[in-house]
């Protein structure tokens, strides 16, 4: 049975893209840093393919535990990468402590385990996937850290895929717009994102497009009906500007 590593499994994008993987006949390899969430997920979810693994990139313990699991496994094809958090606030008022935070956990934490699987199951790994975000294309005030991650991750995508392309590794980039998670009351974002609820994603249907697109060994993906957003973000920033802005206001 092939078997996919799955970051962040307990919640959202990561809880619908295990539920997934399981009902297509794949092994997962779930992570998570958060023992009590795993065991959550545990008890909701009783299937034998299912493997739960507590990996803290920053616990020392954690890694030398996860480097041991991963050299006993075979058949691993994919990694799939979903950590990300935010803050939803003027970037004057991000405190230094959160800045870092969001730093460490959507950057560090995802080169980190990256490196990590790419070292030990490179010769069976034919796939990266990062979940990225509009956001990684797209300016949003008020998200200014969280976006600049993002644009982050999407140019480690592409230099690593550059690196991989003799190894047979594809490294899909897939964009979801605004889903309809918890990341918004993490991010203090409950009112901004009231009046949008009839137009989110669901978590069911990111994971499906996240599943297609890795079967068809896509590049980059943008989850949204609307592909001339990015053209005019790109190409035609004012007339962006005005789009966005009348999007917001009807």
């Amino acid at each position: 049975m092939q078997k996919v590593i799955i970051t962040w499994v307990t919640k959202g994008i990561w809880k619908a893209l295990c539920e997934k993987y399981l009902d297509k006949w794949y092994w997962v390899i779930g992570l998570s840093s958060n023992e009590k969430n795993l065991e959550t997920l545990k008890n909701e979810m009783s299937s034998h393919a299912l493997e739960l693994f507590k990996c803290d990139i920053w616990n020392e313990q954690d890694i030398k535990d996860f480097w041991k699991f991963l050299k006993q496994e075979n058949n691993i094809i994919s990694l799939i990468n979903n950590v990300w958090i935010g803050f939803y606030s003027e970037f004057v008022q991000h405190w230094n402590e959160k800045i870092q935070e969001i730093i460490d956990t959507n950057l560090l934490w995802t080169i980190l385990l990256t490196k990590e699987v790419l070292e030990i199951k490179s010769h069976t790994l034919n796939n990266i996937t990062f979940i990225s975000s509009l956001a990684g294309k797209v300016w949003f005030e008020w998200l200014s850290v969280y976006s600049a991650t993002k644009h982050w991750i999407e140019w480690f995508a592409d230099a690593l895929r550059e690196e991989l392309v003799e190894k047979w590794v594809v490294v899909l980039v897939v964009r979801p717009w605004i889903v309809d998670t918890n990341f918004f009351l993490t991010a203090k974002m409950e009112e901004y994102t009231k009046d949008l609820k009839s137009i989110m994603q669901s978590p069911e249907y990111v994971a499906s497009e996240v599943f297609e697109s890795r079967k068809n060994h896509s590049l980059e993906v943008t989850i949204w009906k609307d592909k001339w957003f990015l053209f005019l973000r790109r190409f035609v920033p004012k007339v962006f500007e005005r789009k966005l802005m009348q999007f917001f206001i009807s």
